[in-house]
């Protein structure tokens, strides 16, 4: 009886061979396929700029804006999913700042003709909005700063993204950051330089390149 109900098991009753069971890796492939058809259903819908989901976290309120009294923007913590011209030097979180009025150029560039220019970046690039776009005021002078999000166009992940004008008429700190996760894949390096190679056209420039 055990012998006849495993060959029933392969072969079926009536002797012919059985259908075989899905394995769990086959079960799972199957359902992945299943949501990126549907997700790539959904974009071909909407805008193809739009976020299928929206794992977007919480904004982390207290390590944004500018601080010290307007001087610098927040350190990195040790994560690769993010980067900040004000960590230390010799960190993998660190950037060199940018500058829009670099040595030997033709002509010197006002701090606001500079802010227009990084704004319409910003703007133009997708899933980006500006948040708060103000000026500073430290004791080294007046300076402007720019918080923007920049939203993943498929998982709808989010990533803060601040600019900080510095009084001396031509740099531009700044800071990305993921709010989700401990790894980016290189996420926020390549939306900056993204950033950079666009502004280079109007002459930006990284401070020591």
């Amino acid at each position: 009886r055990l012998f006849a109900w495993r060959r029933e098991e392969h072969y079926g009753a009536d002797g012919s061979p059985a259908p075989s069971k899905p394995s769990r890796r086959a079960v799972i492939h199957g359902a992945a396929a299943a949501l990126l058809l549907s997700g790539m259903t959904l974009l071909d819908a909407k805008d193809a700029e739009a976020s299928v989901f929206h794992f977007s976290g919480k904004r982390p309120n207290a390590l944004l804006g500018p601080k010290g009294g307007d001087r610098y923007l927040e350190l990195c913590p040790d994560k690769p999913n993010c980067i900040s011209t004000s960590s230390n030097a010799y960190s993998k979180q660190f950037v060199p700042p940018w500058t829009y009025n670099p040595d030997g150029a033709t002509s010197k560039k006002s701090m606001k003709q500079a802010v227009e220019e990084l704004t319409r970046a910003i703007e133009a690039y997708p899933g980006a909005k500006i948040v708060t776009s103000r000026a500073t005021n430290s004791t080294l002078g007046g300076g402007w700063y720019i918080a923007s999000e920049f939203e993943s166009s498929f998982m709808g992940f989010v990533d803060d993204v601040e600019f900080l004008f510095s009084p001396d008429g031509k740099t531009v700190d700044y800071r990305s950051a993921s709010r989700i996760g401990e790894d980016d894949f290189k996420a926020n390096r390549t939306r900056i330089k993204n950033l950079r190679v666009e502004l280079q056209n109007s002459g930006w420039m990284s401070v020591g390149f």
